[in-house]
């Protein structure tokens, strides 16, 4: 099964209404989803509301985890607004050296080059997305190196999701 994990509103809420919603994906309890290597996939929202972020703290954020996840682990970068819009979800392996320095240093250049201009929040379809690309990963994998999807947004869709997808997001997660 799959495990949800919405940080609460009062803690997570920054000054700006930034929210972050972090899924984690395992085959068993939440605790197992904590494993050696994970596979993390971040979701920055580039939709015109997030003008307010105006010191950037979502691309900074970005950035600091492609500095700060252990070696070893697997990263994706991409930003999401409108859409139909082709998402950035091949992950990335870090290191300290060779490729996985490069990986980071690109993986962190993609989240500060993130803009705020799509006319739309495709929440919904960029988590669908993500779970896609989860899916993708293999039973595997994904015991060795966990999926985590992260959500750096305002959390305002549009187009707005149906009501039941809305009230069922968890619930769709778990049965993904």
């Amino acid at each position: 099964s799959m495990s949800c994990i919405l940080i609460p509103t009062a803690i997570a809420r920054l000054p700006f209404g930034l929210l972050i919603l972090l899924l984690a994906m395992s085959s068993g309890a939440l605790a197992q989803a904590v494993a050696d290597r994970a596979t993390v996939f971040v979701l920055i929202d580039e939709s015109g509301t997030m003008k307010r972020d105006v010191h950037g703290w979502r691309k900074q954020a970005g950035a600091l985890l492609a500095y700060s996840l252990p070696d070893g682990d697997a990263l994706a970068i991409s930003g999401f607004g409108n859409p139909g819009r082709d998402l950035a979800l091949n992950p990335l392996l870090l290191g300290s050296g060779g490729v996985g320095e490069k990986n980071r240093a690109e993986l962190a250049q993609r989240a500060e080059r993130l803009g705020d201009s799509d006319n739309k929040t495709d929440l919904y379809g960029a988590l669908r997305t993500a779970l896609n690309r989860v899916g993708l990963m293999g039973s595997t994998l994904l015991k060795a190196a966990p999926a985590t999807i992260v959500v750096l947004s305002d959390f305002e869709p549009d187009p707005a999701p149906e009501q039941n997808l809305r009230g069922n997001m968890c619930r769709e997660l778990k049965q993904t």
